[in-house]
């Protein structure tokens, strides 16, 4: 539908521009038009007159002799260039997006979003066990505290190993068509943190990321995955760009913004909170990117837009 519609959008910009076009040529030379209209016996020969002396198109040529003269001579010359300015931008626009699948799937998410935000009513039950509390996730007492990796690829799926170590199909940035964007070494009955781009950390259990296939799988590592969608609610086109460690025994973790603020965080995250703060931004900025830190003596390196390194200590 949005393909669709993109392609219908464009083609009636195309096909104004082509009568704005018709009519700068009309009103460049508007004396002599109006001669031609003048000379001619009728219709068709005054629009053959028009189309011979301006190279015209039928369509344009039938657009100026359909356009009453009064309109014709009142036509401003910088209102029809700053609309023909618009419409090659607008087609641009369009032809870009029809252009990029990538570009497509962003206008029908932030549409989704916006039709989400507009229509979405909370909940009007809440689930609750039997003695009244609220239920949180569910953790079998006979599992054991295992070793594991809750992964994050960039289209925003999530799941977790079921070793200690991932295993070799997660190693390297792509591997099986998968990109993973961060893989954080964690426990099966702990949490991990959701890190966005508007700066929000929400709490997840590991136990609630569904487990990945093993290496023997054929299937991409993330394929058996789900979208963090199911686990957390994003404002609009907020997304979520790292997954780090809830460990408060830890360094914590750095994060960078689009705006250049890079800042080291604390691992004291307040135990009764699911949902928390951990960089204000100014207006305009985004956070781009959040790192574990193993041990609080790494050096983290930020790669700008124009090729540029800039390496801090942690």
């Amino acid at each position: 539908v949005a393909r669709r519609r993109s392609e219908f959008r464009r083609s009636k910009r195309q096909e104004r521009l082509h009568l704005v076009d018709g009519l700068l040529v009309a009103l460049l030379d508007i004396d002599r038009v109006i001669a031609l209209i003048r000379e001619a016996d009728d219709t068709a020969a005054a629009r053959e007159s028009l189309m011979g002396a301006y190279e015209l198109s039928e369509i344009q040529a039938r657009y100026i002799l359909d356009t009453p003269l009064r309109r014709l001579t009142r036509f401003d010359r910088l209102e029809l260039e700053t609309e023909r300015e618009q419409l090659n931008k607008e087609i641009a626009e369009l032809t870009s997006i029809l252009e990029s699948d990538k570009k497509l799937r962003r206008v029908v998410s932030k549409e989704l979003a916006e039709v989400s935000k507009k229509f979405a009513t909370p909940r009007r039950t809440q689930l609750r066990e039997s003695d009244g509390a609220a239920r949180g996730a569910v953790v079998p007492l006979e599992m054991a505290d295992q070793a594991c990796h809750v992964l994050l690829g960039v289209d925003g799926t999530v799941g977790r190993s079921k070793g200690a170590a991932p295993p070799r199909m997660y190693e390297g940035l792509r591997t099986r068509h998968d990109a993973i964007a961060t893989a954080v070494p964690t426990t099966s009955r702990s949490d991990v943190g959701l890190v966005t781009d508007l700066g929000r950390m929400i709490r997840v259990p590991v136990l609630e990321i569904p487990e990945l296939p093993d290496e023997s799988d054929e299937r991409p590592p993330l394929a058996a995955g789900l979208d963090v969608g199911e686990f957390v609610e994003l404002d609009g086109d907020e997304r979520v760009v790292s997954v780090v460690s809830m460990d408060t025994s830890g360094p914590g973790f750095a994060v960078g913004t689009e705006g250049g603020v890079v800042k080291r965080v604390a691992p004291d995250f307040p135990p009764n909170k699911d949902d928390f703060e951990v960089i204000t931004l100014k207006d305009g900025d985004r956070l781009v990117g959040a790192t574990q830190l193993s041990t609080g003596e790494e050096d983290l390196a930020f790669v700008t837009s124009e090729a540029q390194l800039l390496r801090f200590s942690a």
